[in-house]
């Protein structure tokens, strides 16, 4: 898996995942810096042994 974040500004940020196996569950976990409402738009490309998907969401991010 493989994937990175742009903001509003055009700046990218890749993704480095780390997977994590609980039970039969297996999950990938990436952390992204950001800034007080930052919106971030990322581009995920995944991966299962036979097929490639893209998978493509934004967030916005709150500093608390």
């Amino acid at each position: 898996m493989n994937g990175q974040a742009k903001n509003n500004l055009g700046q990218f940020k890749n993704l480095e995942f780390t997977e994590v196996k609980e039970g039969d569950a297996i999950y990938y976990l990436a952390q992204v810096s950001y800034t007080d409402e930052e919106t971030l738009h990322f581009t995920l490309e995944i991966t299962d042994g036979k097929e490639q998907q893209t998978l493509k969401f934004s967030q916005k991010f709150y500093v608390d």
